[in-house]
């Protein structure tokens, strides 16, 4: 737990001694194929009419190894997604060879849509890859009102094609789930075993409650979830974002634009991460000055209070029909808690 001993180390030592200067940089990188959608959907800043987006774009084969010739420092694992659908990018098969090639573990989180079933044959070709799938399918209702204008019997199809091309190249997937407030233990417990049960291929369901993205409240679930004091915001020990455009932001929920540094197409990656705009965004966080960016003004996501669990078959099926109920006993208290 955080006191305020510990905030006043990290304005001493990080804000006024270090000036917002970093000597670990992580091993994960973050790039974004493009921040086009298939969908709207209500969870995300790309279905609300109010949200202020980037300009619309896909990486291309140039953009990405002018991008992946500037990363200086080793890396373990590469995540390709931010803000928009990845299998809207026809190279995206492409970025995930060349990644596993480097010896990077490729990671991608899609919203299983519809999409293209030859570009995602082409992609479990490539060693190490890791894919995850966020689809809820709680219900009809409850998926249609979340992933618009989705249809849940288009989805139900979709993820069925997807596990025939998983099985056929034996390999799993994973999916996510936001959780509804009003399921009960038992309903997430029968979802959970029917999905297991019609999709040999899954092999995790990953439950969570609904994320409110930056100045954007009615993304998530907040009611009663708020801490009463902000703490320093995680985004900046994490990886940089790199855009579909080779841009490089501060935070990887910048839907907006309005935490971009700098450009790594022609700029080593170390170099934009210590470079003076980034110590001094770093700065204002840590003496809790972060008034001075859009983004960061009207962001909740450092008080919100998450819920999450990671469902795993094996573990799973080796529980009872009771002890499979108590599993999800975390959401139950999360959402009665508040509201």
């Amino acid at each position: 737990m955080k006191t305020p001993y510990h905030r006043i180390k990290r304005c001493i030592i990080d804000g006024i001694l270090l000036q917002g200067y970093r000597f670990r940089i992580p091993s994960t990188l973050i790039i974004e194929p493009a921040n086009r959608c298939s969908l709207r959907c209500s969870c995300c800043p790309n279905g609300q009419m109010n949200a202020k987006l980037r300009p619309r774009g896909t990486m291309s084969r140039e953009t990405f190894d002018r991008i992946t010739a500037n990363i200086d420092i080793p890396i373990k694992k590469c995540f390709l997604h931010l803000c928009g659908e990845p299998f809207l990018n026809e190279h995206i098969a492409y970025f995930a060879s060349k990644i596993a090639d480097k010896g990077w573990q490729p990671i991608i989180f899609s919203n299983g849509y519809n999409i293209d079933m030859k570009l995602l044959d082409e992609l479990l070709q490539v060693k190490h890859l890791k894919i995850s799938f966020s689809m809820e399918l709680l219900s009809p209702d409850y998926y249609e009102n979340i992933r618009r204008p989705g249809k849940y019997c288009v989805a139900i199809s979709s993820l069925k094609r997807i596990n025939e091309i998983f099985l056929r190249h034996k390999k799993f997937y994973g999916l996510n789930i936001i959780t509804n407030p009003l399921s009960s233990q038992e309903e997430l417990s029968r979802v959970t075993t029917e999905l297991f049960n019609k999709h040999s291929q899954l092999i995790s369901i990953s439950y969570s409650a609904e994320f409110p993205w930056p100045g954007l409240p009615t993304t998530g679930h907040v009611a009663g979830h708020l801490r009463k004091h902000k703490r320093i915001c995680t985004e900046m020990y994490s990886p940089l974002p790199i855009l579909w455009n080779g841009d490089v932001a501060m935070c990887s929920l910048d839907y907006s634009g309005d935490t971009i540094i700098g450009n790594i197409l022609d700029t080593k990656y170390s170099k934009i991460y210590n470079s003076r705009a980034a110590r001094r965004f770093r700065r204002m966080h840590f003496l809790w000055q972060r008034d001075g960016n859009a983004l960061c003004r009207n962001c909740i996501v450092d008080r919100w209070k998450n819920a999450s669990r990671t469902i795993y078959r094996g573990a799973f099926n080796k529980l009872s029909a009771e002890e499979r109920s108590e599993a999800f006993n975390l959401f139950t208290e999360y959402y009665r808690n508040g509201f």
